[in-house]
This record gives C-alpha cells, sequence and structure tokens, in this order.
C-alpha cells in the first residue's frame, strides 16, 4: 500500500501515534528510542504515560482520527496500556500495535 492510499483508507487521512513507555528495553537496532528518551528526559523523569493524562488528552482528538500504539517502545511495557485501549470509543479503535521482537 503506498502512502496516498492509506492516507484515503483512514477516514479523515489522521493518525495519532501512541508512546506509552519513555525507554524501550526491547533495544531494537533500528528504533529511534534513546534518542527519544533522553531528549524526554531533559524535559520530564516520567517514564510511562499515566492513564489519567493519556484520557485528558484523548478527549481532545477528534474521533475521525484513528489511534495506533506504536510509538518508539513496545506499548504493554506501560502496565495501564491494556486499560487505555480498553477506554477507546469504537470510532477511535486503535488502527495497529506494534511488537518489536
Amino acid at each position: 500500500m503506498i502512502l496516498q492510499e492509506l492516507g484515503s483508507a483512514i477516514p479523515g487521512g489522521g493518525v495519532l501515534e501512541i508512546t506509552t513507555t519513555t525507554g524501550c528495553i526491547v533495544g531494537c537496532s533500528y528504533c529511534p528510542q534513546d534518542k527519544f528518551a533522553h531528549r524526554q528526559r531533559a524535559v520530564s523523569h516520567v517514564k510511562h504515560l499515566r492513564l489519567e493524562d493519556f484520557k485528558r488528552c484523548l478527549a481532545r482528538v477528534p474521533t475521525s482520527v484513528d489511534n495506533s500504539f506504536a510509538g518508539y517502545c513496545e506499548p504493554w511495557l506501560n502496565p495501564d496500556c491494556t486499560e487505555m485501549v480498553g477506554t477507546l470509543t469504537p470510532g477511535a479503535m486503535a488502527s495497529g500495535f506494534s511488537r518489536r521482537l
């Protein structure tokens, strides 16, 4: 699928990529997590996206935007990830999950 087709396959053409954890233990050679974590730690030392913050942010995202739990980490390193996915309304279901093996 080419990029133009992907944009037209998603209602509204938007995807919110959610990173639930800063600092991934998997350490894939192709992933820029170390750079992301370094920059994020300059702002905050919080390791996991808090469920309350996720809900607050999600309330501002239009329902036409698709949600993807990929980001620069293994999403389920955050113990609240399953509950985060469960809070999505049917119109905002996750478009994908990234598992790095």
